[in-house]
């Protein structure tokens, strides 16, 4: 298989998970292009680096640096919810792809983010294929 057909690969199989029912994993590459973002795929091969947040953060191109410096780590931002124009707070991780110039990110929203209790397990399930 080639790194190609490998990355196609990856990208189909990104694509369909989700874990803890509607959560997903997008993917774009090193140098501020989208790769595959699942829920808003009109992004998809479209430069990042210029978009900001409501607050004028960099946000994509945070998430590269990141990346670069680190390996991986955790941007907060701006980003409206599937189905929805307005932008609430968001907090991501990203890590990089040793080899394949790509980042994979997945992020909650923070007024998703609710503890109810100390017994609340703040764990998601684990990744599924439909």
């Amino acid at each position: 298989m080639t790194r190609e057909q490998a990355q196609a690969a990856a990208i189909g199989a990104i694509k369909a998970m989700r874990y803890d029912g509607t959560e997903y994993v997008w993917i774009n590459n090193l140098d501020g292009l989208m790769v595959m973002h699942p829920t808003n795929p009109k992004l998809d091969g479209k430069e990042l680096f210029g978009l900001k947040d409501p607050t004028g953060k960099l946000f994509f191109k945070e998430m590269v640096d990141v990346v670069r410096a680190k390996g991986e780590g955790v941007v907060e931002y701006m980003w409206p919810k599937p189905g929805s124009d307005t932008p609430v707070p968001k907090v991501s991780y990203v890590k990089g792809v040793p080899g394949w110039n790509w980042l994979l990110g997945s992020g909650v929203y923070v007024d998703d983010v609710a503890f109810s209790s100390p017994t609340t397990n703040p764990f998601p399930s684990p990744i599924t294929s439909p």
